[in-house]
């Protein structure tokens, strides 16, 4: 199911809004004050619909796929424990960076070396038949 896209009028509405970060056409982005608040008053037992048309927001302009996701990325947010943010995270942003090994051009040098080295082996080996393999492949 796509999500409806928001017109220029309900943009315009949506930017009025004291708890919107930004909106696009197809994309509403909350301030980390509206996340809070979401967090907070749902962990209390609040729907998602009631929260948000409390705080001024049309549950029937953002359609019930939109307010899930709200729900479902604010939950996700809240759970980490980190802390909310304005700004979405990649996931590679957000994942544990490992320890980048720097390489040398040597090490270029020789991986390069390997590889045309195992192509030409491989092309070579093309060149003869295997015994035990079936014919016709």
């Amino acid at each position: 199911m796509e999500r409806k896209r928001f017109t220029e009028e309900e943009m315009a509405e949506l930017r009025k809004n004291p708890y919107t970060y930004m909106v696009t056409q197809g994309q509403l982005s909350f301030t980390v004050e509206f996340k809070e608040l979401f967090w907070r008053r749902s962990s209390d037992g609040e729907t998602p619909a009631e929260i948000l048309r409390s705080c001024g927001y049309a549950p029937e302009m953002l359609g019930v796929s939109r307010i899930n996701g709200i729900r479902m990325h604010i939950q996700a947010e809240g759970r980490r424990g980190l802390g909310f943010s304005n700004i979405r995270k990649s996931r590679q942003e957000s994942a544990p960076c490992a320890e980048v090994k720097e390489v040398s051009a040597e090490d270029v040098r020789k991986l390069r070396n390997e590889v045309d080295y195992l192509k030409k082996e491989v092309e070579f080996l093309k060149k003869f038949p295997q015994s035990g393999r079936p014919k016709g492949r």
